[in-house]
């Protein structure tokens, strides 16, 4: 009896749809009170690959991270287009620039002369970019799973600073 094994995908990858979802954090820089504060929080990755070579990818991609400060929510989010190249079958490389956005979204209240929740959200956006390195420890036909540091970066017209970095667990479909 002839036993078939599920071989590693190495070969050229003409499109391919990933995802990824882990540990994150946000550290912002304030221009004007030169402050910085950094908090853990949820890193995510969302990104469409089109393959250019056996060895190299255009990636448009969506990154950032999400954390609670103190009475808020601090999110970025950097959209970005550029090369992915595998360094090895399994290892990878990424970077990218683009559109960067923050936001702000302040604890709810309660007004009781009203009866009405009211919650604040303030959104900025500016120009961006991310590097990142992954790992695909999983690589079959048409799925491969990978582990992915990033990290972003954010520059926005007040001068302040946003940076994210994360940890994914990333699922690519192709």
């Amino acid at each position: 009896m002839r036993r078939h094994r599920l071989r590693a995908i190495t070969s050229y990858r003409q499109f391919f749809f990933g995802f990824g979802l882990g540990v994150g954090g946000v550290s912002e820089y304030i221009y004007d009170s030169n402050a910085s504060q950094s908090r853990v929080g949820i890193g995510y990755s969302l990104r469409l690959g089109f393959g250019v070579s056996p060895r190299w990818a255009l990636v448009l991609s969506a990154d950032g991270a999400s954390a609670y400060f103190q009475n808020l929510s601090l999110s970025e989010t950097v959209f970005t287009v550029g090369p992915q190249f595998w360094v090895t079958p399994k290892l990878y490389v990424r970077a990218g620039i683009g559109a960067a956005t923050r936001t702000y979204e302040y604890d709810s209240y309660y007004d009781s002369y009203y009866d009405n929740y009211y919650r604040d959200t303030w959104t900025d956006s500016g120009m961006g970019g991310v590097a990142a390195v992954g790992f695909e420890f999983v690589q079959s036909y048409h799925v491969s799973l990978a582990v992915e540091a990033n990290g972003t970066v954010g520059y926005y017209n007040n001068k302040d600073t946003l940076s994210t970095f994360g940890i994914n667990f990333v699922m690519n479909l192709f």
